[in-house]
Protein backbone atom coordinates (compact mmCIF):
# COMPACT_ATOMS: atom_id res chain seq x y z
CA UNK A 1 0.00 0.00 0.00
CA UNK A 2 1.20 3.37 -1.07
CA UNK A 3 1.91 5.68 1.95
CA UNK A 4 1.13 8.85 0.01
CA UNK A 5 -2.04 7.90 -1.44
CA UNK A 6 -4.76 10.20 0.05
CA UNK A 7 -6.51 7.98 2.44
CA UNK A 8 -7.46 8.13 5.92
CA UNK A 9 -5.15 5.96 7.99
CA UNK A 10 -6.35 6.28 11.06
CA UNK A 11 -9.77 7.81 12.20
CA UNK A 12 -9.85 11.74 13.25
CA UNK A 13 -11.47 12.09 16.71
CA UNK A 14 -12.84 14.73 15.22
CA UNK A 15 -14.91 15.57 12.24
CA UNK A 16 -13.21 18.81 11.27
CA UNK A 17 -9.66 19.89 12.98
CA UNK A 18 -10.76 23.08 12.32
CA UNK A 19 -13.25 23.13 14.91
CA UNK A 20 -10.85 22.55 17.67
CA UNK A 21 -10.26 26.01 18.20
CA UNK A 22 -13.89 26.38 19.40
CA UNK A 23 -14.97 26.03 23.16
CA UNK A 24 -17.79 23.67 23.77
CA UNK A 25 -21.00 24.94 24.96
CA UNK A 26 -20.66 26.58 28.18
CA UNK A 27 -23.93 26.07 29.35
CA UNK A 28 -25.27 28.35 32.26
CA UNK A 29 -21.79 29.67 32.75
CA UNK A 30 -20.81 33.41 31.31
CA UNK A 31 -17.46 33.48 29.67
CA UNK A 32 -17.61 37.46 29.56
CA UNK A 33 -17.74 37.66 33.09
CA UNK A 34 -15.84 34.72 34.35
CA UNK A 35 -13.43 36.72 35.99
CA UNK A 36 -16.13 38.10 38.09
CA UNK A 37 -18.33 36.22 40.80
CA UNK A 38 -21.49 36.93 38.34
CA UNK A 39 -19.82 34.38 35.69
CA UNK A 40 -20.72 31.78 38.40
CA UNK A 41 -24.11 33.11 38.60
CA UNK A 42 -26.90 29.82 37.99
CA UNK A 43 -24.55 26.88 38.15
CA UNK A 44 -24.46 24.16 40.44
CA UNK A 45 -22.61 20.80 41.42
CA UNK A 46 -20.27 19.41 43.62
CA UNK A 47 -16.35 19.54 44.63
CA UNK A 48 -15.06 16.05 45.95
CA UNK A 49 -11.49 15.52 46.77
CA UNK A 50 -9.85 12.48 48.53
CA UNK A 51 -6.40 12.85 49.28
CA UNK A 52 -4.55 9.33 50.28
CA UNK A 53 -1.60 11.17 51.29
CA UNK A 54 -0.49 14.70 52.72
CA UNK A 55 -2.03 18.03 51.49
CA UNK A 56 0.61 20.78 51.86
CA UNK A 57 -0.92 24.31 50.61
CA UNK A 58 0.00 27.85 50.62
CA UNK A 59 -2.01 30.90 49.98
CA UNK A 60 0.61 33.87 49.90
CA UNK A 61 -2.35 36.44 50.04
CA UNK A 62 -5.51 36.59 51.74
CA UNK A 63 -7.85 33.71 52.02
CA UNK A 64 -12.34 34.54 51.88
CA UNK A 65 -14.48 31.15 52.15
CA UNK A 66 -18.28 31.64 52.33
CA UNK A 67 -20.54 28.61 53.22
CA UNK A 68 -24.41 29.49 52.39
CA UNK A 69 -24.84 26.57 54.53
CA UNK A 70 -23.66 24.20 56.95
CA UNK A 71 -19.86 23.37 57.35
CA UNK A 72 -18.92 20.14 59.30
CA UNK A 73 -15.15 19.33 59.90
CA UNK A 74 -14.24 16.05 61.29
CA UNK A 75 -10.63 15.40 62.38
CA UNK A 76 -9.57 11.92 63.88
CA UNK A 77 -6.12 13.07 64.90
CA UNK A 78 -4.65 16.09 66.43
CA UNK A 79 -5.62 19.89 65.33
CA UNK A 80 -3.36 22.90 65.81
CA UNK A 81 -4.84 26.32 64.91
CA UNK A 82 -1.89 29.15 64.96
CA UNK A 83 -3.11 32.92 64.49
CA UNK A 84 -0.05 35.38 64.40
CA UNK A 85 -2.09 38.34 64.76
CA UNK A 86 -5.76 38.87 65.63
CA UNK A 87 -8.62 36.30 65.91
CA UNK A 88 -12.53 37.15 65.75
CA UNK A 89 -14.70 34.88 66.22
CA UNK A 90 -18.63 35.06 66.00
CA UNK A 91 -21.22 33.26 66.16
CA UNK A 92 -24.91 34.44 65.80
CA UNK A 93 -27.05 31.57 67.12
CA UNK A 94 -26.16 28.91 69.81
CA UNK A 95 -22.83 27.41 70.25
CA UNK A 96 -21.74 24.08 72.12
CA UNK A 97 -18.11 22.95 73.25
CA UNK A 98 -17.71 19.64 74.44
CA UNK A 99 -14.14 18.72 76.03
CA UNK A 100 -13.64 15.07 76.79
CA UNK A 101 -10.10 16.01 78.18
CA UNK A 102 -8.22 18.14 79.72
CA UNK A 103 -8.46 21.93 79.14
CA UNK A 104 -5.73 24.28 79.48
CA UNK A 105 -5.97 28.41 78.80
CA UNK A 106 -3.29 30.45 78.83
CA UNK A 107 -3.85 34.22 78.25
CA UNK A 108 -0.87 36.52 78.23
CA UNK A 109 -2.66 39.96 77.96
CA UNK A 110 -5.49 41.31 79.15
CA UNK A 111 -9.06 39.22 79.05
CA UNK A 112 -12.55 40.53 79.14
CA UNK A 113 -15.76 38.01 78.98
CA UNK A 114 -19.58 39.89 78.64
CA UNK A 115 -22.35 37.66 79.62
CA UNK A 116 -25.58 39.71 78.25
CA UNK A 117 -27.78 36.88 79.07
CA UNK A 118 -27.69 34.33 81.97
CA UNK A 119 -24.36 32.36 82.79
CA UNK A 120 -24.58 29.54 84.04
CA UNK A 121 -21.23 27.43 85.29
CA UNK A 122 -21.55 23.91 86.71
CA UNK A 123 -18.33 21.76 88.26
CA UNK A 124 -18.88 18.25 88.28
CA UNK A 125 -15.76 18.15 90.81
CA UNK A 126 -13.75 20.05 92.81
CA UNK A 127 -13.00 23.71 91.53
CA UNK A 128 -9.39 25.34 92.49
CA UNK A 129 -8.50 28.64 92.12
CA UNK A 130 -5.01 30.50 91.94
CA UNK A 131 -4.79 34.38 92.27
CA UNK A 132 -0.91 35.21 92.82
CA UNK A 133 -2.42 39.01 92.16
CA UNK A 134 -4.90 41.66 92.89
CA UNK A 135 -8.34 39.98 92.10
CA UNK A 136 -11.85 42.31 92.09
CA UNK A 137 -14.74 41.02 92.04
CA UNK A 138 -17.52 43.82 90.99
CA UNK A 139 -21.30 43.03 91.25
CA UNK A 140 -24.27 44.67 91.57
CA UNK A 141 -26.49 41.44 92.81
CA UNK A 142 -24.93 38.75 93.70
CA UNK A 143 -26.72 35.54 95.10
CA UNK A 144 -25.14 32.35 96.67
CA UNK A 145 -26.75 28.81 97.44
CA UNK A 146 -24.81 26.01 99.02
CA UNK A 147 -24.38 23.88 101.48
CA UNK A 148 -20.90 24.82 103.25
CA UNK A 149 -18.22 27.79 102.08
CA UNK A 150 -15.05 27.51 103.80
CA UNK A 151 -12.48 30.05 103.54
CA UNK A 152 -9.08 29.59 104.81
CA UNK A 153 -6.42 32.50 104.77
CA UNK A 154 -3.70 34.61 106.66
CA UNK A 155 -5.31 37.92 105.75
CA UNK A 156 -8.49 38.84 104.73
CA UNK A 157 -9.90 42.48 104.13
CA UNK A 158 -13.63 43.37 102.80
CA UNK A 159 -15.22 47.07 101.96
CA UNK A 160 -19.26 47.38 101.79
CA UNK A 161 -20.60 51.08 100.93
CA UNK A 162 -24.17 48.88 102.19
CA UNK A 163 -24.32 45.53 103.42
CA UNK A 164 -27.42 43.69 104.68
CA UNK A 165 -27.66 39.99 105.84
CA UNK A 166 -30.18 37.25 106.78
CA UNK A 167 -28.66 34.92 108.47
CA UNK A 168 -30.81 32.53 110.54
CA UNK A 169 -28.12 30.70 111.73
CA UNK A 170 -24.41 32.38 112.28
CA UNK A 171 -21.74 31.02 114.38
CA UNK A 172 -18.46 33.00 114.40
CA UNK A 173 -15.14 31.74 116.58
CA UNK A 174 -12.52 34.78 117.34
CA UNK A 175 -10.03 32.76 119.88
CA UNK A 176 -7.31 35.85 119.27
CA UNK A 177 -8.55 38.51 119.17
CA UNK A 178 -11.21 40.79 117.14
CA UNK A 179 -10.83 44.53 116.24
CA UNK A 180 -13.98 46.28 114.96
CA UNK A 181 -14.26 50.45 114.31
CA UNK A 182 -17.66 50.81 114.05
CA UNK A 183 -19.07 54.77 112.97
CA UNK A 184 -22.66 53.66 113.83
CA UNK A 185 -24.70 50.68 114.45
CA UNK A 186 -28.19 49.83 114.67
CA UNK A 187 -29.21 45.98 115.78
CA UNK A 188 -32.20 44.76 115.91
CA UNK A 189 -32.24 41.27 117.95
CA UNK A 190 -35.32 38.77 117.89
CA UNK A 191 -33.90 36.48 120.08
CA UNK A 192 -30.46 36.03 121.34
CA UNK A 193 -30.50 34.44 124.51
CA UNK A 194 -27.74 32.00 124.27
CA UNK A 195 -24.93 34.49 123.84
CA UNK A 196 -26.08 36.49 127.32
CA UNK A 197 -26.77 33.45 129.54
CA UNK A 198 -23.60 34.37 131.38
CA UNK A 199 -24.67 38.10 131.77
CA UNK A 200 -28.26 36.97 133.09
CA UNK A 201 -26.09 35.28 135.94
CA UNK A 202 -24.11 38.44 136.23
CA UNK A 203 -27.46 40.81 135.93
CA UNK A 204 -28.58 38.78 138.79
CA UNK A 205 -25.88 38.83 141.07
CA UNK A 206 -25.99 42.52 140.99
CA UNK A 207 -29.74 42.29 141.88
CA UNK A 208 -28.52 40.20 144.70
CA UNK A 209 -25.89 43.05 146.32
CA UNK A 210 -28.42 45.66 146.05
CA UNK A 211 -30.74 43.35 148.22
CA UNK A 212 -27.92 43.03 150.51
CA UNK A 213 -27.64 46.93 150.64
CA UNK A 214 -30.87 47.49 151.18
CA UNK A 215 -30.90 45.27 153.89
CA UNK A 216 -28.04 47.39 155.27
CA UNK A 217 -29.87 50.32 154.73
CA UNK A 218 -33.04 49.38 156.62
CA UNK A 219 -30.67 47.95 159.68
CA UNK A 220 -28.71 51.53 159.33
CA UNK A 221 -32.37 53.30 159.69
CA UNK A 222 -33.83 50.97 162.85
CA UNK A 223 -30.81 51.64 164.36
CA UNK A 224 -30.71 55.03 163.93
CA UNK A 225 -34.52 55.36 165.10
CA UNK A 226 -33.76 53.41 168.13
CA UNK A 227 -30.45 55.43 169.36
CA UNK A 228 -33.36 58.44 168.51
CA UNK A 229 -36.03 57.10 170.35
CA UNK A 230 -33.48 56.25 173.75
CA UNK A 231 -31.92 59.45 173.65
CA UNK A 232 -35.96 61.05 173.63
CA UNK A 233 -36.35 58.58 176.63
CA UNK A 234 -33.42 59.70 178.74
CA UNK A 235 -33.87 63.66 178.14
CA UNK A 236 -37.74 62.81 179.79
CA UNK A 237 -36.32 61.29 182.66
CA UNK A 238 -33.42 64.18 183.06
CA UNK A 239 -36.11 66.44 182.65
Amino acid sequence: MAVFDGAVKVPRAVEDPKSDKSLPSSGSLSWGGIKSPGGLAGTTGADCKLVHGDQFQIISANKQTMIQSNCTQTTMGTKTCTVMQNRVSSTMSNRNDTVIGASVHTHVGAASQTYVSNHVVTHASPQMRFEPGVWMHYAFDHLWAGNSLKNIGMLYFQFYANYTSITPTYLNLTPVMNFALTGMNIHFELFDNGSRAMENKIAGIEADIEGMQMEAEALEMGTQICITSLALAINSIAF
